[in-house]
């Protein structure tokens, strides 16, 4: 069966790729679909290895087919999806989105973008919609012509049946003629690239454009909120201009900008970008290890050497991430939020009956279970009180809060017992060599809560090959029972650190037979 392989991943490292595949780099209008009728026409020409290397060739975006919305069940989605521009003029040195996509903003033609609107309410969907842009302004003055003159109109003969959202550079609070547009468009979100409240690091990462202008970067966020939009961002920590107290100061930056979504992670290292080549000529990438996209916590690996210890980056990052999504910060930014918005979004999600099922899940696993019933009681009363007509949105907040703290504690409990197995396998190697005190454990111990929490069942035998093996049995059911009770979605999270885990003892058990046997012979 011939194999094509498109998209981002293999056009950035397709020689790492296994297999006979068909590798297209680039983008898809440069003649994707012609090697596809290539392929179903004689297949047997293209079960060998080969590229086809489009990279750089960025053609008009007129070409790009409407999607197939007859194809899949709106039931199961949140929101749908169109695309309105693709490149982005920015120079941040993390980003792989120039060289992806362009430094030049294409966009659709006005009457294309109207169309699928068109398809989407025509094949019957009402409500959230992205448009995912990476950068929805990069081309301001088109974009704002194309707003003003076909997707404003649009939405109002229509009673705005699609709330609108996207992500776009902050400095789109420089062009308040284009914040109003937006609002009148009925955009209700948008997710910015704030990266970091700190000034150096948003220079080391090329973000100058965050500090340009007499405005600080609070007040850019607080501007977009005055036109009744909820800011989202991401943020990015281990820039080597970072400073020691670089956790704090981005608590409180999202804090006061009152910013209930803020996804944090560490810098990742991509292909094809200014920092790829800077930590290369540094001698500072990490080999075989690829930056994959999550939040640092689910994964330990870290695609570069920062200039503070590893442990240090990862404690700093998981209590960032712990003390933001923790019930009563959450629910603090959420009230700062609409603090600060002055407008309701001119587009409301109409109740349907699933929103009716979900007001009363949310009242029940928030409001009944136990878990953090006093904030988000305390939270839909401040919004009874100081924005009732803004409670609808509030409920959705606080279930996509839930969400978050939900996911945070079963992230960080995956956290912990990858610490656990680490640091088990530190004491039991110590052991096999000698050491016979490692698992006479105390409470003040420098070992992890879950070592800590099984040093009781640890065993002293006068025969050190009998004590090892009893300990490693009592470690590997240790493992698998923390194991067993993270939530199931989490738990592929731990299937390789616990076969690596499983082979690392074996491994100890096996040497130290070894090791015996031989001083036996001695």
């Amino acid at each position: 069966v011939p194999v094509l392989n498109g998209g981002p991943l293999p056009t950035q490292y397709h020689e790492e790729i296994e297999g006979n595949a068909v590798f297209y780099l680039g983008e898809a209008e440069n003649g994707f679909m012609d090697v596809v009728d290539q392929m179903v026409a004689a297949p047997e020409m293209y079960n060998t290895r080969h590229d086809i290397d489009r990279r750089g060739q960025f053609q008009s975006l007129a070409q790009t087919p409407l999607p197939r919305w007859d194809l899949i069940d709106f039931d199961h989605y949140a929101n749908m999806v169109i695309q309105i521009t693709r490149g982005c003029p920015e120079s941040c040195t993390f980003c792989n989105i120039p060289s992806l996509y362009g430094k030049i903003t294409r966009l659709k033609e006005k009457s294309r973008i109207v169309k699928e609107l068109d398809a989407l309410y025509d094949a019957g969907w009402r409500g959230s919609v992205m448009a995912v842009d990476d950068n929805f302004v990069g081309n301001r003055d088109a974009i704002r012509q194309a707003l003003k003159e076909d997707v404003i109109p649009w939405q109002k003969a229509r009673g705005y049946p699609f709330q609108l959202f996207t992500q776009a550079s902050v400095r789109v609070s420089d062009d308040l003629e284009l914040l109003e547009a937006m609002y009148e468009a009925g955009f209700d979100k948008l997710f910015a690239g704030i990266e970091s409240p700190v000034d150096e690091s948003l220079k080391f990462m090329g973000a100058r454009k965050n500090l340009q202008g007499e405005t600080s970067l609070i007040d850019k966020v607080h501007t977009i909120q005055r036109y009744g939009m909820e800011v989202q961002a991401g943020f990015i920590m281990g820039l080597d201009t970072d400073p020691d107290d670089i956790a704090e100061r981005m608590i409180a930056f999202i804090r006061e900008a009152g910013i209930p979504v803020a996804m944090v992670g560490i810098l990742g290292v991509l292909r094809d970008t200014p920092d790829y080549k800077r930590f290369s000529r540094m001698g500072r990438l990490i080999e075989g290890v690829k930056y994959s996209g999550d939040s640092g916590i689910f994964s330990r690996e870290l695609s570069y050497v920062p200039v503070i210890e590893p442990e240090e980056l990862l404690a700093r990052h998981r209590y960032v991430v712990e003390r933001l999504n923790s019930p009563e910060i959450f629910f603090e930014r959420c009230r700062t939020h609409y603090q600060y918005r002055e407008r309701r979004p001119k587009s409301y999600m109409p109740i349907t009956s699933t929103e009716v099922k979900a007001f009363f899940r949310s009242l029940w696993r928030q409001g009944v279970k136990k878990g953090y019933r006093r904030e988000y009681w305390k939270f839909l009363g401040h919004m009874l009180l100081q924005h009732p007509t803004d409670a609808p949105d509030g409920l959705r907040l606080a279930i996509q809060g839930h969400h978050l703290i939900l996911t945070t504690r079963a992230a960080l409990q995956v956290d912990e017992v990858k610490s656990f197995l680490d640091e088990a396998l530190v004491h039991l190697k110590r052991f096999s060599q000698g050491y016979s005190e490692t698992f006479q454990l105390n409470v003040g111990d420098s070992v992890t809560t879950l070592m800590q929490s099984i040093h009781h069942r640890f065993e002293n035998f006068h025969d050190d090959h009998r004590t090892l093996q009893h300990n490693a049995s009592v470690l590997l059911r240790a493992a698998q029972e923390y194991c067993d009770l993270i939530r199931e979605e989490f738990r592929h999270q731990l299937q390789g650190p616990l076969e690596g885990f499983q082979r690392e003892i074996e491994g100890i058990l096996e040497s130290y037979a070894k090791r015996g046997n031989w001083q036996a012979t001695c």
